[in-house]
């Protein structure tokens, strides 16, 4: 696996793979990733009121129902593993894979291709997080898609590089606070944003270069987390506190602990 250029820290996966991530806080220290695992398989968790509010998909959910399907069959993988595994899976993915899992529990109707994409989206952590937790990273993709609704509700548009773009990367990790846990907040928003030295160096479309973006949504991604609380809890603290809360945060355009900020 390529080391990063950026600032890294070890990240322990349960399963034995050693990734490293860039530390928005200069921690030193290792984190594991198994204390803040979701147990629940994905159709326990779309059939559970705890998460009702959220916007289920049945397309999302196949995906990694496909992951937790791979893992089943093979239980002695680890998470590096299953990995590896599914990034050379050609044409057996389409065939025997997909032949496999029409066959199991799981009904799946989604094409070799499609779910070629989503995983192809993912970036080496992430895949890592997906794999370990197929549960958590689905909460976490409609997390994210309830946090591109909100910023749509606040500002009539979702942007990049600027208020709009603070305020939704903010209200993200809030919200995977709040229905999964801080921990694998951080640890997934973290590794969303990981890029190669060459990728950073480049220009973003709205002109401020990638390794800006990065600073400015890793900053933002730990304000959002800071707005779940300690005394919280998913059964009384509403997503239009948590809203209220990353508003508050927004209100000064500082680069400065307790506050947002955004770069156009």
């Amino acid at each position: 696996m390529k080391k990063l250029t950026v600032i890294t820290m070890s990240v322990a996966l349960s399963l034995g793979a050693n990734y490293t991530f860039a530390n928005e806080e200069n921690l030193s220290s290792g984190i594991e990733l198994g204390s803040a695992l979701q147990q629940s398989d994905i159709t326990s968790i779309m059939g559970n009121a705890k998460y009702a509010s959220l916007p289920h998909s049945q397309s999302k959910a196949l995906f990694y129902e496909f992951i937790e399907q791979t893992k089943q069959q093979n239980p002695h993988l680890s998470v590096e593993d299953i990995v590896s595994l599914i990034d050379n899976m050609p044409n057996g993915f389409q065939q025997g894979q997909m032949h496999a899992l029409n066959q199991g529990s799981v009904s799946i109707q989604a094409s070799y291709e499609v779910i070629r994409s989503q995983w192809n989206s993912l970036n080496t952590y992430e895949k890592a997080l997906v794999v370990a937790s197929p549960a958590n990273a689905y909460i976490t993709d409609i997390t994210k898609d309830k946090a591109y609704t909100y910023t749509n509700n606040e500002y009539g548009f979702n942007g990049l590089g600027d208020e709009s773009d603070a305020f939704r990367h903010a209200i993200w990790n809030a919200l995977m606070s709040k229905y999964i846990s801080e921990f694998w907040a951080y640890q997934f928003a973290t590794a969303h944003e990981q890029k190669s030295q060459e990728e950073l160096n480049k220009v973003a479309r709205d002109g401020n270069l990638e390794s800006e973006h990065q600073k400015m949504d890793l900053h933002n991604n730990k304000e959002g987390r800071d707005c779940w609380h300690w005394n919280d809890s998913i059964v009384y603290t509403s997503d239009d506190t948590l809203i209220e809360r990353v508003r508050d945060k927004v209100k000064s355009n500082q680069r400065v602990t307790g506050q947002l900020y955004w770069l156009n």
